[in-house]
């Protein structure tokens, strides 16, 4: 603690008394004849450990400096070979509960807690209830600006704005008894510009009335925040323009005000696919369910394109595998990644308390304690939640749909997307929606649905999703069976026209010569859709007819017209 700058400067003083807000000491400056014999200089501690003089005598800060030999940049934390350390101090009712030190290297930065007393630690104190950076020093009317972090209220506060700022980081959130302060006051939120800087301020936003405001910078920078915006030559008088009503807390609107809201941008695990939310992944036993969602998660965790062409953003996954073993995820894993580097980021459990037993408490843990959550998958969802304890007469679809709420509210809280994987029904309906093994409670009460579909033996399915905020789509995949990686074909009704072309040419190379009928029977379809896909086929070149006999475009018959093909068929 002896290199701080506070020491620095008493080092060079006389005279020093010690007072309850810091020191007395004489002013050399030039305002006192005769050395100042009644001490006039009072020396403090700033929250970021900066020192502050004043002098009643009315001597400059910049003189009282120089003449202790000292420069302007000693009343700051120094930077000693390559690390700067800025101990912020953590006050509460005029007495100091903590620092939580900033430490700066060419690495990057890391933060360390100390006591007081300057050893490391907490003394078993919990991290929620630190107070907020600056709290003791808010003024006693008017709006309180509120940070993630103390560099970011440092920043304001060194602009004239009122400012306290959060020591948890954005995982967790300050307890009650840390905002309790805030209660009744004028509360504007500054999140910092990424999904975990939203999210912090939303669960902060719940615990505050009434219902606080949210600081909207538009300009800002991936991961920008209040000291960005002051680096940046931001403006005091301008913040209260970047104002904008938060919907965390409030439940009802008027027609204007909620016209005027603005929300913060959805977060996508899978651009246009997986959105925040909680979505219902359904398909048949076996067909390739949980390898797609693996292969997606490692993907995720990796920061690679996910089925081969979505660009994602890395991120932290939990993958609760219920219906595997340790050994089987072993294997399966070893040959989807080769001999890739395994990364870091991906939880893997093959067994989970359920809901109502300490399950979901579990996963806010891990969403607290992780860096960037992205995605929780819970393989499958009737291994994870409570036994069906029903009563006789109780309505099935109610029971199904309470059992989706919470996850729903999980998955909002913490700014993430959930998928809850399920079996589907046997039956064929004409709505995909239907598909999902249990009553429509389930897909009504999720954000969003997918259905992966593919034949026992087939490399080629298709993946039906769609949701509240997601786009209807049926994708092509295509799996390879060599390291379980799927592909995006693109559009599925385009794709298995193309493939219906294939399959005719195939027959047709096989088989020169054939008729619609002779082909019809040969692959099982009707006459009438071979008779129509033919005559789109011929149109586009693709094959060749001949007395109304087909033949691939490769076969030595004369190419006939359209006309021709048309009086053909007819």
């Amino acid at each position: 603690m002896a290199d701080e700058p506070i020491f620095r400067v008493l080092g060079h003083l006389e005279a020093i008394h010690k007072t309850p807000s810091g020191w007395d000491a004489r002013c050399p400056g030039p305002n006192h004849k005769h050395d100042d014999r009644h001490p006039s200089l009072s020396v403090g501690q700033g929250n970021d450990g900066r020192v502050l003089l004043k002098c009643f005598a009315g001597c400059a800060t910049d003189d009282i400096v120089r003449a202790l030999r000292l420069e302007m940049k000693d009343l700051f934390p120094q930077v000693i070979d390559n690390v700067r350390r800025i101990p912020y101090r953590l006050k509460s009712n005029g007495e100091v509960r903590a620092i939580h030190e900033r430490v700066e290297t060419p690495e990057g930065k890391r933060y360390t807690w100390k006591q007081p007393n300057g050893e490391s630690g907490l003394r078993g104190l919990k991290l929620e209830d630190m107070p907020l950076y600056g709290i003791d020093d808010i003024p006693d009317t008017g709006p309180i600006v509120l940070t993630e972090g103390e560099k970011s209220a440092q920043a304001l506060l060194d602009l004239g704005v009122p400012a306290v700022g959060t020591v948890t980081g954005a995982a967790s959130t300050p307890s009650a008894a840390a905002l309790a302060r805030l209660q009744g006051r004028e509360v504007w939120l500054w999140p910092d510009n990424d999904a975990p800087g939203a999210a912090h301020m939303q669960r902060i936003a719940e615990g505050i009335q009434p219902p606080p405001r949210l600081i909207y910078w538009r300009a800002a920078p991936d991961k920008g925040d209040a000291a960005d915006y002051v680096a940046g030559g931001g403006q005091a008088a301008d913040i209260s323009t970047l104002l904008v009503e938060i919907a965390v807390s409030q439940h009802s609107w008027t027609l204007p005000q909620l016209l005027r809201a603005e929300f913060p941008p959805l977060r996508w695990a899978i651009p246009r696919l997986l959105c925040t939310g909680c979505f219902i992944m359904a398909g048949k036993p076996k067909l390739g369910k949980s390898t797609l969602l693996q292969r997606v998660s490692a993907d995720i965790v990796r920061g690679a394109p996910v089925l081969g062409k979505i660009p994602c953003e890395r991120g932290e996954v939990l993958y609760l595998a219920l219906e595997e073993s340790p050994r089987r995820m072993q294997t399966r894993l070893m040959q989807m990644l080769g001999e890739d580097k395994p990364p870091e980021g991906m939880t893997i459990a093959t067994w989970w308390p359920r809901a109502d037993k300490g399950g979901m408490e579990d996963i806010e843990a891990w969403l607290k304690e992780a860096i960037n959550p992205r995605l929780v998958v819970i393989d499958t969802f009737v291994r994870f939640k409570p036994p069906d304890k029903g009563k006789m007469g109780d309505r099935l679809y109610d029971r199904d749909y309470d059992s989706i709420v919470p996850m729903v509210s999980l998955a909002l809280k913490f700014n993430i997307s959930l998928i809850l994987v399920f079996h589907v029904s046997k039956a064929i309906p004409d709505d995909p929606l239907e598909m999902v093994s249990g009553t429509l409670g389930l897909t009504g009460a999720a954000d969003g649905v997918m259905i992966l579909k593919r034949e026992r033996g087939q490399a080629t399915a298709s993946l039906f999703v769609t949701g509240r905020d997601v786009e209807e789509r049926d994708l092509a995949l295509r799996r390879d069976e060599e390291d379980l990686s799927w592909a995006l074909l693109g559009d599925a009704s385009e794709y298995r026209l193309t493939a219906e072309r294939a399959e005719l040419l195939k027959i047709l190379e096989q088989q020169p010569g054939m008729k619609p009928a002779e082909i019809a029977d040969a692959i099982g379809w009707l006459a009438r859709r071979v008779r129509r896909l033919l005559f789109s086929m011929a149109h586009d070149g693709q094959v060749r007819i001949r007395d109304g006999h087909y033949y691939p475009p490769v076969d030595t018959a004369p190419l006939l017209l359209f006309e021709q093909h048309r009086t053909a068929e007819s």
